[in-house]
């Protein structure tokens, strides 16, 4: 039996090259569940370019060409009103008020790329429309619809933001700003429930949200991961040389940064006394702000990698693991009243300071 393509409009919220982020990986996998489906969906992609700098370059753009019909990449880059709406929203709660930003704003989503995205919709007469996280829920909101020709919207949770920002409360530019956990989630509810359908990824998330939120509107689904453009692909588990025995890679989050500290100060000095030979190896950005205090821990032997990136999240510890090329560790070993100095690594009365300069 013939059918028509449904047309599929699908927001992504960054660049996909280089393949450096479980996200980005993401809407890889994404991308190819509709070019595997071409005779059910015809796709068509939407994104932005930031105020003064163009993100959407042609070889970016090509990327995602492999797949959607059309790509349409809205002109940020020149829309000055835009720039200064967003800084106003930022100025105005972050810095009079000294609060995060409300949950619901628009701050990501200024009228200018809302309209954008509106207009797409309307003239290309698309019967979905996909967004990316509850940041970009704006764009999926009041969209023109009819009984002769319905819009239906999906909203791809990724991560509720409610977690996200008590998760970051006290890092960065958010250390200080007020946050109301239990109002917040309230407003990123309500904004949740305009959608037709929401895709989580997590279980944990499911249970928060699903009280809240009718059933037949709630998807748990799976990331659908595409291993195909990685750069170190992931080497089979028979053909693995591990060459330490605990490996910790963390960007500069701040629950890596606590999770490492309360490690090393609460549980790392049991399993030495139980093995002394242990090799803990810590990769990462998380580095740039770790301090290992080895007052305690005479004759351990650390291996840190200063100032990596993680490559790819979730699987660059197998890839630090395999010893790649792509990093240099520097290996100090210091104990109790030692004091060592070497590529820019300062050891001093058994502290091991960890620079971001090698």
């Amino acid at each position: 039996m013939s059918h028509t393509p449904k047309k599929v409009l699908l927001h992504i919220t960054l660049p996909i090259l280089p393949v450096d982020s479980g996200g980005k990986r993401k809407y890889l996998g994404t991308l190819r569940y509709f070019r595997e489906r071409k005779d059910f969906f015809t796709l068509d992609a939407v994104s932005r370019n930031d105020f003064d700098q163009i993100l959407w370059t042609s070889d970016q753009c090509e990327e995602v060409l492999k797949t959607a019909n059309n790509f349409f990449v809205y002109p940020g880059e020149h829309n000055l009103l835009d720039f200064v709406y967003s800084r106003s929203k930022s100025f105005y709660h972050q810095k009079f008020l000294k609060q995060q930003l409300p949950i619901d704003t628009d701050y990501f989503t200024p009228p200018g790329y809302v309209k954008f995205v509106r207009s797409l919709v309307s003239q290309h007469k698309h019967d979905l429309v996909w967004i990316h996280t509850p940041e970009y829920a704006h764009l999926g909101l009041n969209l023109t619809s009819s009984a002769a020709h319905p819009v239906r919207t999906i909203l791809d949770i990724v991560d509720l933001q409610c977690q996200v920002r008590l998760a970051r409360e006290n890092i960065g530019y958010l250390k200080g700003l007020k946050f109301e956990y239990e109002a917040n989630l309230k407003k990123e509810i309500k904004l949740l429930n305009r959608y037709d359908k929401l895709i989580v990824t997590s279980q944990k998330e499911m249970a928060l949200i699903e009280k809240y939120i009718p059933a037949d509107k709630l998807n748990l689904i799976p990331y659908p991961l595409d291993d195909s453009n990685l750069t170190h692909p992931i080497v089979p588990y028979s053909d693995r040389k591990f060459k330490y025995d605990l490996l910790f890679v963390g960007a500069a989050y701040h629950p890596n940064l606590e999770g490492m500290k309360f490690f090393l100060s609460s549980i790392f000095p049991k399993i030495f006394e139980k093995k002394l030979d242990i090799r803990l190896s810590i990769a990462g950005k998380v580095c740039d702000f770790l301090e290992i205090d080895l007052g305690a821990v005479d004759g351990f032997h650390a291996t840190v990698f200063y100032g990596v990136h993680v490559v790819v999240q979730h699987h660059a510890a197998v890839s630090f693991v395999f010893g790649n090329d792509f990093v240099q560790p520097v290996t100090i070993k210091v104990g109790y009243q030692r004091q060592a100095k070497h590529h820019g690594a300062l050891a001093v009365a058994g502290k091991l300071v960890v620079h971001q300069h090698l």
